[in-house]
């Protein structure tokens, strides 16, 4: 068992050595818009091979968004399906409560600041050859994820 996490630790040290620095998030970095921000998010999800989702979000009074939180394609589980004698195919379980995720706020400049980045993974990462098959990477362009 330990043989196997060491394995799993050096094949992510490998992925994220060969990732540039400018594609990895900071705590404190800049974006205009939330859009942006996905944008950045899916970009670095690609080049480690993983899909997002946006989660939860909450709003000012006045309708801005104040916060956004993005996460790994299996954060948190899925629930109990009713209709279990009555469905015929079952879709397979992908979730598995990952933790990897990064959270936005609005700040006083009208700009979104990232103020909580959390990297690693409870699964592994698809093969990078199967990655632009992701839901969040089918819209993106190769060129625009490298």
């Amino acid at each position: 068992m330990n043989m196997e996490n060491n394995c799993m630790e050096d094949g992510e040290d490998l992925v994220r050595s060969s990732i540039r620095k400018q594609l990895i998030p900071v705590i404190g970095m800049e974006f205009e818009t939330e859009d942006l921000a996905f944008k950045f998010y899916n970009a670095y999800a690609y080049n480690i091979s993983f899909s997002i989702r946006r989660s939860s979000c909450h709003k000012f009074k006045s309708g801005q968004l104040r916060d956004r939180l993005f996460v790994c394609f299996a954060e948190g589980k899925r629930e109990i399906d009713k209709r279990v004698s009555n469905v015929k195919y079952h879709r397979a379980e992908i979730r598995c409560g990952c933790l990897a995720r990064m959270k936005i706020s609005c700040h006083l400049n009208d700009k979104y600041c990232v103020i909580e980045f959390v990297s690693e993974h409870n699964h592994m990462t698809t093969s990078p050859s199967k990655t632009h098959l992701f839901r969040s990477h089918r819209k993106s362009t190769t060129c625009c994820c490298e």
